[in-house]
């Protein structure tokens, strides 16, 4: 990944700089402030680590207290633990109300910020791909290859009798018009799952 972030806040080092919330926006905000005003830069990559609010100062201390006042520790570290917020769309939230009131205050901001957060949570969870996903992937590039190389638009590549071993399987391309289904307002996409079952009816 060539990805240089402007600002990237990892969960141990907030631990380690005891780094509060208030902090963490009004240090954004500088950044995005300076970057437009000085210099003319109009985009940014932040990057948040997936355990950003655990590691922040107020709630280990909101923890701790939590602690001496309740005797459940659901966590690993023997703390309770807190729900899971999406830290990227919270924080970009706080930042754009915060670019919000600074402009009414009378200094400097961005009028027009935009925020586009993007999580990769589920990648990083999800488990490493079995040997039919190797496969299938596999054997539906090569069929998307052919399709290219013989100028062939309008078609989704597919594999049948993948229940069967792999020298059985069938390659093939499905015209996407086979998905499509007549309306007075034009063609519109009708679910497979939903045209099978009229089909067996």
């Amino acid at each position: 990944m060539q990805i240089r972030p402007t600002l990237c806040y990892v969960g141990e080092e907030l631990l380690q700089r005891e780094m509060t919330l208030e902090m963490i926006l009004e240090e954004i905000v500088e950044v995005i402030v300076t970057r437009h005003h000085d210099y003319c830069l109009h985009a940014g990559v932040i990057m948040i680590s997936d355990d950003f609010f655990p590691k922040l100062y107020q709630t280990r201390l909101l923890r701790l207290l939590d602690k001496m006042g309740q005797k459940r520790t659901d966590g690993i570290d023997g703390l309770p633990t807190f729900p899971f917020m999406e830290a990227e769309r919270v924080v970009a939230a706080l930042v754009a109300r915060r670019l919000a009131l600074r402009g009414k205050e009378g200094k400097r901001t961005v009028t027009c910020f935009e925020q586009h957060p993007h999580s990769l949570r589920h990648i990083a969870l999800s488990p490493m791909p079995t040997v039919l996903d190797c496969k299938l992937g596999y054997s539906l590039g090569h069929v998307a290859g052919a399709l290219i190389e013989q100028q062939q638009t309008g078609y989704m590549a597919n594999v049948r009798n993948i229940q069967k071993d792999t020298i059985d399987w069938q390659p093939c391309a499905i015209p996407l018009a086979r998905l499509l289904k007549p309306s007075p307002d034009g063609p519109q996409l009708e679910p497979i799952a939903k045209r099978r079952q009229l089909n067996k009816q």
